[in-house]
């Protein structure tokens, strides 16, 4: 599934490929816990972890639906 936008410099349209978010969440929840530039989100565990990731895939995948 692709979210095809139109880049702000006028170029090419930029792509979101949505599949490259199915990725291993053990990986990404390590990555959330241990990356400075994330501190600013709170996962207090790898649950919530999961279900924010799954929230905003969700809202993407809508956002694709809806552009379609």
């Amino acid at each position: 599934m692709t979210y095809n936008k139109t880049n702000p410099a006028g170029d090419e349209p930029a792509y979101l490929d949505l599949d490259l978010l199915l990725v291993d969440l053990d990986e990404l929840f390590f990555l959330a816990m241990t990356s400075p530039d994330l501190e600013c989100f709170d996962f207090a565990d790898r649950q919530s972890f999961v279900r924010s990731y799954r929230q905003i895939r969700h809202l993407l995948t809508k956002q694709v639906q809806l552009n379609a």
